[in-house]
């Protein structure tokens, strides 16, 4: 139905603003500032692409604002702390997703090395989160990373699940702003870039309702 979707602001970003005035095509031209959403835990070419933004970060070629674990469980999350941790970007916040899509399938497991032990019984890996529980949900790191950028500043790269996003785009104002999820985005996103699909399975559905908040 769907062999894959770009969303580069078309509709949404280049509409009207909230004050009903055109949108002024020309936005931030500075050092590209991205969000990268992420189904992590299943599939390598996410990492692939992680570590990719971390070699732009250190070559001064992007700043990477943030990282979206779009697959449920604290464990996922962790693994994200595993990467930002070893290649020397603990810093990059985390927001993880508490309400997506439902045991969806996992291609290759590789998120149980948080689980792996050295020989004194500690973590093999380095973490530099102290309690994945305290992680904020995915959509809210949303307001709170693009609420502090430059108008028309920020591109989002969402690879795997789109329910974060959905997420934002529902939300409402809050303590980091008072635009609604949709005005948000209009305001501050340059472009998104969206991988997603139609899979066969229980998971296809819901997938599909969550891009319907695209259209």
């Amino acid at each position: 139905m769907m062999a894959a979707i770009l969303i580069c602001g078309a509709s949404m970003l280049t509409s009207c603003s909230i004050d009903d005035e055109p949108v002024e095509p020309i936005g931030y031209t500075g050092v590209p500032l991205i969000i990268y959403d992420t189904d992590i835990g299943s599939s390598a070419d996410v990492l692939f692409a992680l570590e990719m933004l971390y070699r732009y970060e250190d070559e001064g070629r992007c700043r990477l604002l943030g990282v979206m674990v779009d697959r449920e469980g604290e464990r996922n999350a962790a693994f994200a702390d595993v990467m930002n941790t070893y290649f020397s970007h603990g810093n990059v916040p985390i927001g993880l997703v508490r309400d997506g899509i439902k045991e969806p399938k996992v291609w290759i497991d590789y998120a149980h090395v948080t689980d792996m032990k050295d020989g004194e019984g500690q973590p093999m890996f380095q973490r530099t989160v102290a309690d994945y529980s305290s992680l904020p949900d995915g959509w809210r790191l949303y307001r709170r990373l693009l609420a502090a950028q430059p108008d028309r500043s920020v591109s989002i790269v969402s690879v795997g699940f789109v329910t974060c996003l959905a997420q934002l785009l529902a939300s409402e104002a809050d303590e980091y702003s008072s635009l609604s999820g949709v005005e948000l985005v209009r305001r501050k996103v340059k472009c998104i870039y969206l991988q997603g699909g139609t899979n066969a399975g229980e998971d296809t559905q819901r997938q599909q309702n969550q891009i319907a908040f695209f259209r």
